[in-house]
C-alpha cells in the first residue's frame, strides 16, 4: 500500500502519497501534461483524474526535481572550474617544474645512482603536491546553445544550456528557461484592466521578442556564473547573437567568442544551398554541394589548434575545385604530392574539375564565411471518450462562428504587430552569422512605451470604505511642477475617524499659498495664524497615513478636486517616499466629489466647495484648512444624499496619477524635439504629444526607420503597452499616413 509522506514534517495539513508525487514526475520525464495522462488511464480503463489535481502533482514533483537540478548543476559547474583553473596551472608552471626537475636530477646524479632516484622520486613528489595557482587564469571556458519551442522566431518559450568542455566534464552546468506570457496575468490583463494580479506562480520573465531570448538568457546565465564565483572567460558556439556585444554594453564583461565548427559548416552549407535555390542558371548541384562540405569538414578536422594552416587551406579550397592549384599546400593536395600523375577529383561529377566562371566568383564571395497496442473498451475508458468527443465537437462548433474567426484574425494581427515592434525596438539580437560582421552591431534599445492614463473604473469593490481627504501645499500645480504637502487631513465617511498631519516643505511656500492657508513655514517652526504647530517629516506622515487606512477594508479615497490636484500631489509624494506599491494595496481607488455633484446635480449655479457647502448645509466654513475640508466634504455628503452606488459609478484606479505624471514628464521632455515635423506638415500637435508621452522621441524613430522602415514605425507605435492599449493609436489609416510622411523626410536627410 502506498505510503503519505509530506516535504515538511511539521507542517500541517493532509500529507502527499508517494504515488501522486511519482506520477507528477512521470509527467515531467514522459508522459507530458494532464489530458495526456487521463488518455493513458483511459485506454487502461482506470478512473481518470482531474487536471487540477495533476498540476498540483506535477509542481510538487517539479520544485523537487528543479532544486536536485540545480545543486548538481552548481557542483558539477564548481568543478568544472576547478579543473581548468588547475589544467591552466600546470600549463603555467610545467616548464619551470620540468627545468627545476631536471637540474636537481644533474645535480644528485654526482653522488651515487641510489641517491639520485631517491632525490628524484622527492623532487617529482613535491611539485605534484604543490599548488600553484594559475597567475593568467580569469574564467571557464564554455560551450552554449539556445533553443526555442518552435520554429519561426514567435515562440514563447525558449531554454538556453551552458556546458563544461568535454575534458573538464561535458555536463550541464547552467540552465535559463525564459517565458513569454504568463496565463493568469494575461487573464488579469485581458478581464480586470489596471488592477494588480492575485499572487500566483508568475513564470513571465521576457518582455522582449523571441528573438532577443538568446541574448538575454545568455547575459543572464553568464552574470549567475559571475556570482557564484565561477566566472566565464569563454563561450563556444554559434555567431547567430550578439551576447557577446550586450555583455560588454550592459555588464562591462570581455568575453572571448569562439566559434565550434558543427555551426559554421551549418551556416556555409546553408548559404550553398541558399546559391543553388536562389540562381537557376548556375551550374552547382547537390553533388557538388557535398563535396564542398566533405572537403570543408576535412579542412577543419586537420587544421584543429593550427590557425595559420587552417587560413591557408581555406584560402586554396575554392581555386583547388576548379583544377588552380597555385594556392594548394603538398599535405592536402594530391596534385602537388604527384605533379606529374594525372589528378582526378573524385567526388566531383566525371571526376573532372569545375569549370563555370560564374560559380566560382559565386563561391569565392563565400570566402569570408569560411574564416501500437489497443486495449477492450471498459467502465472508465466509454464515459471518458464521450465526455471528450463532446468537448471537442462543442469546441469545433464553437470555432466556425465568425466572432471566433475574428477573434482568431485580430490575434493573428497582434502577434504580428508585438513581433514587428520588439524587433524593431531591441536592435540587432539574432541573425545567422551576425558575430562574422565587423561592423559593429545595433544593440541600442527604445525604450519600453509609456502608458497613457486611462482612469480605468473600478469594476467591482466589495465593502468599500469611504475616506474623505484633502491637502494643503507650497502652491498650486503650475507647469506641470507639483508641490510639496503642508498638511494632510482625512476622516472616514461612516465611523467619524479623523487623521491630520502637518509637513514642513521642502519647497518654500508661496505667498498666495501662505495668505489663503495661513500656514506658514520659517524654516525651523511651522506656524498656522501665528499658533506654533508641531509637524512630523513627510516619510513619517505618510507611513502614519497608511497605518491608519489599515484599519478599513477597501478604502477609497475622495477629495473635492481631486482628480486635478489632491490625487496628483499625493500620488507624486507617496512615489517620492517609495511606498508606492504599499499605497495601491491598501487604497483600491480614488473619487473627485467634483465629477460627482457635476453629473447628479446638473442644474447647481457653481460647484465649488464654499458655494454647495452653502447650498446642501446653509453652512459657511473656514475654507482651505485641511480639517475643516474634509469635515465639510463629508456634511455635504450626507446632506445631499449621495448614495453609494453613485460614488462607486465615478471610482477609478488608484494607480492613474502616476502613469499621468510619467506621461506628462516624459511629454515634456520629447516633444521639441517633434517640432520640425510639426511645422513641416508631418504630424499634428496631438499626434506629436502622443508620440512624445509615450516615451518617444524624433531620434528614436529615425533609428527605428533605419532598422526597419515604414513597416517598423507602424508596428512600434500600434504596439500594444503594458495595459493592453496601442503605444500611440490603433487607427491605421492615420498611422500610415504619418509614417508616409515620416520616411519621405527621414530618406531625404
Amino acid at each position: 500500500m502506498d505510503q503519505p509522506h509530506k516535504e515538511n514534517p511539521s507542517s500541517k495539513g493532509m500529507p502527499s502519497f508517494c504515488v501522486n508525487t511519482k506520477l507528477g514526475a512521470a509527467m515531467i520525464d514522459a508522459l507530458g501534461g494532464p489530458q495526456r495522462v487521463n488518455n493513458v488511464l483511459s485506454t487502461l480503463n482506470l478512473p481518470p483524474i482531474s487536471h487540477k489535481n495533476l498540476k498540483v502533482m506535477e509542481r510538487r514533483a517539479g520544485e523537487m526535481i528543479e532544486g536536485f537540478a540545480n545543486l548538481s548543476m552548481d557542483q558539477r559547474c564548481r568543478e568544472a572550474f576547478e579543473a581548468e583553473k588547475s589544467n591552466a596551472a600546470e600549463d603555467e608552471n610545467g616548464t619551470e617544474n620540468m627545468l627545476e626537475t631536471n637540474t636537481d636530477s644533474h645535480t644528485d646524479m654526482t653522488d651515487t645512482n641510489t641517491d639520485s632516484h631517491t632525490d628524484m622520486t622527492d623532487t617529482n613528489s613535491n611539485n605534484r603536491n604543490e599548488s600553484v595557482p594559475a597567475v593568467n587564469f580569469s574564467g571557464m571556458t564554455v560551450c552554449a546553445d539556445h533553443g526555442w519551442q518552435k520554429r519561426g522566431f514567435d515562440s514563447l518559450t525558449g531554454h538556453t544550456f551552458l556546458m563544461s568542455k568535454r575534458e573538464y566534464g561535458n555536463k550541464v552546468i547552467k540552465t535559463i528557461v525564459k517565458h513569454r506570457t504568463c496565463g493568469t496575468c494575461k487573464w488579469w490583463k485581458r478581464n480586470r484592466p489596471g488592477r494588480k494580479p492575485r499572487p500566483h506562480r508568475c513564470v513571465w520573465n521576457h518582455r522582449g521578442s523571441a528573438r532577443l531570448m538568446e541574448s538575454q538568457a545568455g547575459m543572464q546565465a553568464v552574470k549567475e556564473l559571475l556570482e557564484q564565483g565561477t566566472p566565464v572567460k569563454t563561450i563556444e558556439g554559434d555567431g547567430d547573437n550578439t551576447l557577446i556585444a550586450r555583455l560588454k554594453s550592459e555588464l562591462n564583461l570581455t568575453v572571448t567568442k569562439k566559434f565550434d565548427k558543427n555551426h559554421t559548416i551549418k551556416n556555409i552549407v546553408a548559404r550553398l544551398y541558399d546559391l543553388q535555390k536562389n540562381n537557376k542558371n548556375l551550374k552547382i548541384s547537390s553533388l557538388v554541394i557535398r563535396h564542398l562540405t566533405k572537403s570543408i569538414k576535412y579542412v577543419f578536422a586537420k587544421n584543429q589548434g593550427q590557425p595559420d594552416d587552417m587560413k591557408n587551406n581555406l584560402e586554396a579550397l575554392i581555386p583547388h575545385q576548379f583544377g588552380d592549384h597555385s594556392l594548394c599546400q603538398p599535405r592536402f593536395c594530391g596534385y602537388k604530392r604527384k605533379p606529374s600523375v594525372k589528378y582526378l577529383h573524385r567526388s566531383l561529377p566525371y571526376k573532372a574539375p569545375l569549370s563555370d566562371p560564374v560559380l566560382r566568383e559565386k563561391l569565392q564571395n563565400l570566402e569570408p564565411t569560411f574564416k501500437r497496442h489497443g486495449l477492450s473498451p471498459g467502465s472508465f475508458t466509454v464515459p471518458y471518450n464521450s465526455k471528450k468527443d463532446h468537448e471537442r465537437e462543442k469546441r469545433q462548433k464553437k470555432s466556425k462562428l465568425p466572432e471566433q474567426k475574428l477573434r482568431r484574425l485580430k490575434l493573428k494581427e497582434e502577434r504580428i504587430t508585438s513581433k514587428g515592434a520588439c524587433e524593431a525596438t531591441e536592435g540587432a539580437s539574432y541573425e545567422s552569422e551576425i558575430s562574422f560582421s565587423e561592423q559593429a552591431e545595433d544593440i541600442e534599445r527604445i525604450p519600453d512605451a509609456i502608458p497613457k492614463p486611462l482612469f480605468t473604473a473600478v469594476s467591482s469593490l466589495d465593502n468599500p470604505t469611504f475616506v474623505i481627504i484633502d491637502l494643503e501645499t507650497t502652491d498650486l500645480i503650475r507647469r506641470n511642477i507639483i508641490p510639496h504637502i503642508v498638511q494632510i487631513a482625512a476622516k472616514e465617511h461612516r465611523t467619524q475617524t479623523s487623521f491630520n498631519r502637518y509637513i514642513p516643505p521642502q519647497l518654500p511656500m508661496s505667498n498666495e499659498a501662505e495668505k489663503v492657508t495661513g500656514i506658514v513655514w520659517d524654516g525651523r517652526k511651522l506656524f498656522y495664524k501665528g499658533v506654533e504647530l508641531d509637524f512630523v517629516n513627510i516619510k513619517v506622515a505618510i507611513s502614519d497615513f497608511f497605518m491608519w487606512l489599515n484599519q478599513f477594508s477597501n478604502a477609497v479615497l475622495v477629495a473635492h478636486n481631486g482628480k486635478n490636484f489632491d490625487f496628483r500631489v499625493l500620488s507624486t509624494a507617496v512615489y517620492n517616499c517609495n511606498m508606492y506599491d504599499n499605497f495601491t494595496q491598501i487604497v483600491m481607488g480614488f473619487i473627485d466629489s467634483l465629477a460627482l455633484f457635476r453629473s447628479n446635480f446638473p442644474k447647481i449655479e457653481k460647484y465649488n466647495q464654499p458655494f454647495l457647502a452653502q447650498h446642501f448645509c446653509k453652512e459657511e466654513y473656514n475654507a482651505h484648512n485641511a480639517v475643516d475640508d474634509v469635515n465639510m466634504l463629508d456634511k455635504i455628503l450626507i446632506a445631499a444624499n449621495v448614495s453609494k452606488e453613485l460614488m462607486l459609478k465615478l471610482c477609478y484606479n488608484s494607480n492613474s496619477h502616476l502613469l499621468q505624471e510619467n506621461f506628462i514628464k516624459a511629454k515634456a521632455k520629447n516633444l521639441p524635439s517633434f517640432h520640425p515635423l510639426i511645422a513641416s506638415g508631418v504630424m499634428k500637435m496631438t499626434t506629436a504629444e502622443n508620440i512624445a508621452g509615450s516615451g518617444l522621441n524624433c531620434a528614436h524613430l529615425k533609428l527605428i526607420y533605419t532598422r526597419k522602415g515604414e513597416d517598423g514605425l507602424i508596428d512600434v507605435l500600434m504596439s500594444k503597452n503594458a495595459f493592453g492599449k496601442p503605444r500611440v493609436s490603433n487607427d491605421k489609416k492615420l498611422m500610415c499616413s504619418v509614417v508616409q510622411k515620416m520616411g519621405n523626410m527621414f530618406s531625404e536627410l
